[in-house]
């Protein structure tokens, strides 16, 4: 399979983690706190399913909606919109063929039609299945670096008939990625430069913005094999920290500046490298309204 860039992706696990209450299932936490007070507390408003099914590859109900902001930085750095579409289910149940449609409407009447074929660089829509980290979503891309602020609603429409509603704000802000171009230049990282790193002892590190007397924000790093232009998101192994704090842990990633990628029990195989940084306005899916990925670092495992 073609290697995808990490700016195709949040890595999140959120199908196969305990949740806290805004990833919990849709389902059950309306019943206990009911949908207006579960709307309050997610920002993404579900709609239940029209009719009880029985077949096991769906639906299943929208667990989150990612609208976003996404800066991607390096030798020609550009800035887009995305989407994203995770559903409430363990992502090996997920069988694209079971849905026919996935569609997002805008606060003054866009619509982007998410197509339900494999995600590629060409078409900038489509899902994107890992079979290694076991997770799955929907994704689309907007070329244009401003998605108008307000609400954002997701329509999946099932093949049996059914359909998911889920609606989140998207405010438009952009204090964090302000705060990153003016501070990027002192930013360091490290390993870089093709630098080597002994396998059994690996560690990512990285200037925060809190370092750098900026705002406080959320990291993450991933790392792929191979020298590429990114980190592949297909392959790519890292932190999961929506994973962590939908598990409970509210400061998963907060201005955190390293990440331990092997240790002697489990060693890097010898060979080229290439990692980035994520840095995100927070550890909750519904509530991303900033991506930033860092330049693509390299480095040789030895």
């Amino acid at each position: 399979m073609k290697p995808q860039p990490l700016w195709l992706a949040l890595m999140v696990r959120l199908s196969s983690a305990p949740r806290r209450s805004r990833s919990a299932s849709l389902v059950s936490l309306a019943s206990l706190v009911g949908v207006p007070l579960l709307i309050a507390a997610l920002g993404c408003e579900p709609s239940l399913s029209e009719h009880p099914h029985t077949d096991p590859r769906g639906p299943f109900e929208i667990a989150s909606l990612v609208v976003a902001r996404v800066y991607l930085d390096g030798p020609v750095p550009r800035e887009i919109g995305q989407f994203q579409v995770w559903f409430d289910a363990d992502p090996e149940q997920i069988d694209p063929t079971a849905i026919e449609s996935v569609r997002i409407s805008g606060p003054t009447g866009q619509d982007y039609r998410i197509r339900n074929t494999e995600f590629s660089t060409s078409s900038l829509s489509g899902y994107v299945r890992n079979v290694e980290e076991d997770y799955f979503w929907y994704q689309g891309v907007s070329l244009s670096p401003t998605l108008e602020p307000g609400e954002y609603t997701v329509d999946v429409k099932w093949k049996d008939g059914s359909r998911q509603f889920a609606r989140r704000p998207y405010s438009g802000e952009r204090t964090l990625l302000d705060a990153y171009l003016d501070r990027r230049a002192q930013m360091t990282y490290a390993p870089a430069g093709d630098t080597e790193s002994a396998a059994r002892e690996t560690t990512l590190a990285w200037t925060t913005l809190a370092a750098l007397s900026g705002p406080s924000a959320y990291y993450t790093a991933w790392m792929s094999a191979g020298k590429t232009d990114s980190a592949d998101s297909l392959t790519a192994r890292g932190g999961h920290i929506f994973r962590e704090a939908a598990a409970g842990d509210l400061n998963a990633g907060l201005d955190d500046g390293r990440m331990l990628m092997s240790t002697e029990a489990t060693p890097l195989p010898v060979g080229p490298y290439t990692w980035q940084v994520q840095i995100t306005n927070t550890n909750a899916l519904d509530e991303i309204h900033t991506i930033i990925f860092s330049p693509a670092q390299p480095f040789s495992a030895r």
